[in-house]
């Protein structure tokens, strides 16, 4: 009789240290596998903006004043085909 309760409590052990040891799955692991990488969006700062319409204004393509702001005359520069670099 005490050879089966101690084989019983060996078995009840194992089986404890056995489940003890199953591998974690990490959210972000899978996560990562499914989503898409994100595009870096290139947004210029106000001194870029104002040395794009100077040299829009010196081409003749920009009419306006060189504030550093994106308004819509200047997206409609940027976006002539005329412009070349």
């Amino acid at each position: 009789m005490k050879k089966t309760i101690f084989l019983a409590f060996v078995i009840l052990a194992f089986g404890i240290l056995v489940n003890a040891q199953k591998p974690e799955i990490k959210p972000n692991a899978a996560q990562a596998s499914t989503e898409k990488p994100k595009k870096q969006i290139f947004r210029p700062n106000k001194e870029q903006i104002v040395q794009v319409q100077k040299m829009l204004k010196d081409k003749g393509l920009y009419a306006g004043e060189a504030t550093g702001k994106m308004e819509d005359d200047f997206r409609e520069s940027i976006n002539a085909r005329s412009f070349t670099s």
